[in-house]
């Protein structure tokens, strides 16, 4: 199995954790992909 994850949290400021990720896996797919997702507080959780 040749699939590789990387995972990246950020705390943007005060409010805001963002999270990064990438998928390499060249027997599946033909380039690597991603994306991000930011996490805002809520009711002061985080």
């Amino acid at each position: 199995m040749d699939l590789k994850v990387t995972e990246r949290f950020t705390r943007t400021d005060e409010q805001t954790i963002l999270y990064e990720f990438t998928l390499d896996d060249p027997t599946t797919y033909t380039q690597t992909w991603g994306g991000e997702v930011p996490f805002r507080k809520y009711d002061d959780l985080l």
